[in-house]
Formats: structure tokens, sequence, C-alpha cells
């Protein structure tokens, strides 16, 4: 049986991004009693009592407790407001990281891609097909982004090769429906490529978060050690 609201102590708590998760868990965090700021850097939604918006969270670390006792400590929150230009200084009882991880993309690891003349993007940065027009492009990934965006340049480009460690090697294949679009391995081939568009997911970033490594991130996957 979950405990009644009146059992549980009120704590100061912040949550960090606006997204879906950070509004459930302070609408959550509020029917129990507790006091909620959500700090999120851009302009959303309609509980505008609650959020800091334009707001971003510096560095997030612990802080001794106010009252000296033992136990789990308290939590510094630095952060900055964009329109007011204030620079904050705020002390939490817990704190809640809601901010997601599609904001810093991953990149394929390509030897000698530095020195590549043509133009490089990731997925994140797509907007609209026909800036491809008459090009050659290769979109690395095989996920579904690089399912959408393949398909929706493809009317436009001159062709579009999707290329995939998921694929058996020395794949070559012309996908059905369109002239100008091929699967591939990723090697076996020479493609002249005019774009390489990186869909390769995105990194877990919490540079904000200094937690004296009780909470690590590695290869995607967080960890907590207790």
């Amino acid at each position: 049986m979950a405990p009644s609201s009146s059992s549980i102590k009120s704590r100061h708590v912040a949550v960090i991004g606006a997204g879906a998760a950070g509004l459930v868990a302070a609408r959550e965090l509020r029917r129990e009693g507790h006091s909620v700021v959500v700090f999120e850097r851009q302009k959303q939604f309609g509980i505008e009592e609650l959020i800091r918006f334009e707001t971003t969270v510096v560095r997030v670390s612990p802080a001794a407790k106010s009252d000296g006792g033992e136990g789990i400590g308290e939590w510094r929150i630095e952060s900055t407001e964009k329109e007011k230009k204030i620079h904050r200084y705020e002390i939490y009882d817990a704190v809640v990281v809601c901010n997601g991880h599609y904001i810093e993309p991953r990149l394929a690891e390509i030897p000698g891609i530095s020195y590549w003349p043509g133009k490089k993007m990731h997925s994140h940065n797509y907007r609209l097909p026909q800036p491809f027009k008459d090009q050659v492009v290769v979109l690395i990934g095989n996920s579904s982004s690089a399912d959408d965006i393949s398909r929706d340049i493809a009317g436009f480009a001159k062709e579009v090769h999707v290329a995939s460690w998921s694929n058996p090697a020395d794949t070559y294949i012309k996908q059905t429906g369109h002239d100008n679009m091929w699967m591939h391995s990723m090697n076996g081939e020479t493609i002249l490529a005019d774009v390489i568009m990186h869909c390769t997911g995105y990194k877990y970033d919490f540079s904000f978060l200094d937690t004296n490594g009780s909470v690590a991130v590695d290869n995607g996957e967080s960890r907590a050690i207790l």
C-alpha cells in the first residue's frame, strides 16, 4: 500500500526539463505536497507558474545538509536565465533529471572523414528534402530516421545510399519502389557522394550533473552507485 500524503515530508524539488517526463514528475511531486520548480531552456506549454522558461541549468552538485544531520544531503542548483540575464544559486532537497537525450548527436566514426570536402550533417538538422535535389546522398544508420529521411529525399536526390552495420557484408540492394535508392553494408562499395548524413542517434549528455561519482553515464547507459 502506498504511504498517505500526510506521512510524506514536503521537499523543495528541482525538475530539469519540461518534456513529458518532466511535466508528469512535476505534477506527481506537487500532488504529494512538495514544492516544485521546473527548469526548461525552450518556450512551451501552459503551466508558467511552475516553469522558468529559457533557463539553462549550468551545474547540479551535492550540498551539505543545512541542518547538519546525516544521510542524503541537499542539492545546489546553478542556473542562468536568458531574458533577464540572471544567474542563480539555489538549494533543493531533491533533483529529478528529465531533459531527455535528443540533444547531443552521436556521429559515426569514419577514418579520414575530417578531410572529406563534401557536406556532413546529422539527421537532427534535417528539415526539408528540396536542398538535396540532384545530389548523391549517403545516410549512415538503419533506424526509423534513416528510413523516413531516405524515402523523403528520394524524390529529389540523384541517388540515395543507406549504409548500416546491421546489413550483411557486401550488401548492395536496390530498394523496391525506388530507382535511385540502395541499401549497403558499411564496406565493399565506393560512392562519390555530395552529402553524408549521420542517422546514428544521440548521446546521453548530463554534463551539468556533478554527483561525486554516484551517477555515471557509459556507452549510452546510466547507472547509479548507491
